[in-house]
């Protein structure tokens, strides 16, 4: 847990957190599990930018309200996430959309989701998945590049936060 001004934010999951994680997504249906995803990543994004943005008291009020889209285009804005995790995480967004907006969908083999995920591509540091990525169900592709873009968020978010804690304590 790490502290910004009053706010305390959670930079690291125990184990027995990210079990939890995985839980929810495996026993959702599949509209809340893209649901429930994307609720993940909103959070980490926006303590991302709250931490990166903690001396624009102006900002930070408005940083929750904003479209996850917009989220993610001022995260990349202050250099936050590089282009890879912007493409994934605006993907990712478009997928959650397809189940949040049209309730004909009712699963990732649904046309309009399955061609989203199916063009959704292995991240080069997860390449030794690439032979089973690209073979998976929707679903399963989904979920991985959920679970690592929540790992690179936390890992960027806990950065973050260090650097703000030194720059305090020097």
């Amino acid at each position: 847990m790490e502290k910004i001004g009053k706010r305390k934010i959670k930079t690291v999951f125990s184990d027995k957190e990210l079990e939890a994680i995985r839980q929810d997504f495996v026993e959702e249906k599949p509209r809340g599990c893209a649901v429930t995803a994307h609720a993940y990543l909103d959070k980490l994004i926006q303590d991302i930018l709250l931490a990166r943005l903690v001396r624009f008291d102006g900002l930070k009020r408005y940083i929750r309200y904003l479209p996850f889209s917009r989220k993610v285009a001022l995260c990349y804005s202050v250099g936050m996430l590089d282009s890879i995790e912007k493409k994934y995480l605006i993907d990712v967004g478009g997928i959650r959309n397809k189940f949040a907006h049209n309730h004909d969908i009712k699963d990732f083999k649904a046309d309009k989701v399955m061609e989203l995920c199916n063009k959704l591509e292995c991240p080069d540091n997860l390449k030794f998945l690439v032979g089973s990525f690209k073979q998976s169900n929707p679903r399963y592709k989904y979920e991985t590049i959920i679970a690592w873009l929540m790992f690179r968020l936390t890992r960027t978010l806990h950065r973050q936060c260090k650097r703000l804690s030194e720059k305090i304590h020097d």
